[in-house]
């Protein structure tokens, strides 16, 4: 963290940094960095012990986001509106070549919510408004992907975190009377939401 610091402030990122997601290894980041405040962010590579950064993308007018890693810290996934200046789709990279390819391509405002811990799934968001989204699981073998929540108004679901069964998923969710975001679960083969009354 204070390599990212450092260099932040004195460092390549004369602008400062927009975001930084550690591997879980730690030793390597993805540091998100713009020019001069436009927002528009590209991906650099950095090893924290020796501060020695490489940049991923350079993309002009572009921003990439929504970074996460895989568990074995070969692979990163993100969002990005590169194609078309409008859609954010999710893209999968792999660390070792830089190259990357299109994964979840739905029209829209997407990202990266979770990854599984046996690195085979993605839970994925897609925006619908400001106070409405759906989440999506994907499957990374077959790149095929189905829409997993289900309601009738204006529904978030943040903070999402798929178990090691692969099936049940810890999130938080305004779906209940009050409208209050709460501690629940779901599992991927259904969209109801059970909220943890501990919590209530």
């Amino acid at each position: 963290l204070m390599v990212l610091l450092e260099l932040a402030e004195f460092g390549p990122f004369e602008d400062g940094i927009d975001f930084f997601i550690l591997s879980y290894g730690g030793a390597m980041a993805i540091v998100g960095a713009s020019v001069g405040g436009s927002e528009q962010s590209d991906l650099y590579l950095m090893d924290t012990e020796t501060g020695r950064v490489v940049r991923l993308t350079r993309g002009d007018n572009v921003q990439y986001g929504s970074v996460a890693w895989s568990p074995d810290d070969r692979q990163i996934f993100f969002r990005s509106n590169e194609e078309n200046g409008r859609d954010f789709f999710v893209y999968q990279m792999d660390i070792a070549t830089g190259a990357y390819e299109k994964i979840f391509g739905l029209e829209g405002y997407n990202g990266v919510s979770d990854v599984s811990a046996d690195g085979t799934l993605l839970i994925l968001y897609h925006l619908n408004s400001n106070v409405s989204n759906d989440l999506y699981l994907l499957d990374l073998n077959s790149r095929e992907s189905r829409k997993i929540t289900q309601d009738d108004g204006n529904v978030l679901y943040d903070a999402t975190y798929l178990m090691d069964d692969n099936k049940t998923i810890w999130l938080v969710c305004n779906n209940n009377d009050d409208g209050i975001p709460r501690l629940a679960t779901m599992t991927v083969d259904s969209p109801e939401i059970k909220f943890d009354t501990g919590w209530l």
